[in-house]
């Protein structure tokens, strides 16, 4: 059985606390936190299913309105944030035309 979860959380840039121009920094990790209440409930339903690291692999989309970028990705779990980590690659920002700090609606489906 696949779960889908939706939810809005805002793009980041890892380690951008510490910049003045995050414009300036390339090569950059981006990523979108995944709420700890959806995170709670999928560790519970895949935790023992789940690949080095943690990881689980996902479906994802980004949804703007009736305009949705879907891709598939990993999961990886941040213990210091107590929640899962969504990477989003250059790509797709792009082709979201997202930001370091744009709140996006995302969907997600681990793939089992």
């Amino acid at each position: 059985m696949k779960t889908k979860y939706e939810f809005k959380s805002k793009l980041f840039c890892y380690g951008a606390e510490m910049l003045e121009d995050i414009g300036q920094l390339k090569g950059a990790w981006y990523f979108i936190q995944v709420p700890k209440t959806i995170t709670v409930q999928i560790r519970k339903q895949f935790l023992m299913i789940s690949r080095p690291f943690g990881s689980l692999g996902i479906e994802a989309s980004i949804i703007q309105g009736e305009y949705t970028i879907t891709w598939h990705s990993s999961l990886f779990y941040d213990s210091k944030l107590g929640a899962y980590l969504l990477p989003v690659k250059s790509v797709i920002r792009k082709k979201a035309g997202a930001q370091h700090g744009d709140s996006l609606v995302i969907s997600l489906t681990v793939l089992v």
